[in-house]
C-alpha cells in the first residue's frame, strides 16, 4: 500500500483537502476505464471491449471504491495495466516488452499486497495457458486473470 501514500504525499503540496486526497483515487478509477476497454477489445473484439467498459463504469464495488482515500483504485488499475501487457505480449511475442510487464505487477505488489495475488495468478495463467497450449485463445486465457 506504499506506493499510493507515497503518491500522496508527493501531491499534497498541490493540495491537501478531501477532495484532493479523494481525487488521486478517482483519477485511476476512471483511468482503469478505458484500459479495461482496450485490453478488452484486444482479446475478445470491439463490442466485448465497449461492454466491458460499461460494466466496469457502473460497477458498484468500482465506484464506491473510487470515492475513498486508499489504493484500492491504484491496485484495479496497475492489475489492469499489467493485464494488458500480458495479452499484447502473448499475442505479438515478437515485440513484446517483458520488462513493462515486470514493472506493472511490481508496482501492483507496491500498490497493495493482493497485487502479488493477482500477478502470480497471470504468471501462472500464462504459462499452463500459454500461445503453445491454446494457439487460437491465448489472450483470452490471460484476460480471463484480470482483477475484475
Amino acid at each position: 500500500m506504499s506506493l499510493y501514500y507515497v503518491l500522496l504525499h508527493f501531491g499534497c503540496p498541490m493540495g491537501s483537502t478531501e477532495g484532493f486526497i479523494r481525487g488521486l483515487s478517482v483519477l485511476f478509477s476512471v483511468a482503469t476505464v478505458p484500459l479495461y476497454m482496450h485490453s478488452a477489445r484486444g482479446s475478445s473484439g470491439a463490442v466485448a471491449g465497449l461492454l466491458a467498459a460499461w460494466l466496469l463504469a457502473i460497477n458498484a464495488y468500482h465506484i464506491r471504491y473510487a470515492q475513498e482515500a486508499r489504493s484500492y483504485a491504484l491496485v484495479v488499475f496497475i492489475a489492469t495495466l499489467a493485464t494488458w501487457l500480458l495479452v499484447r505480449n502473448l499475442q505479438e511475442p515478437a515485440s513484446a516488452h517483458w520488462a513493462a510487464y515486470t514493472v506493472a505487477c511490481a508496482l501492483a505488489v507496491y500498490s497493495h499486497f493482493f497485487g502479488a495475488l493477482v500477478s502470480w495468478r497471470m504468471a501462472c495463467r500464462s504459462r499452463f495457458c500459454g500461445a503453445a497450449i491454446f494457439p487460437g485463445s491465448a489472450s483470452r486465457a490471460a484476460f480471463a486473470g484480470s482483477p475484475i
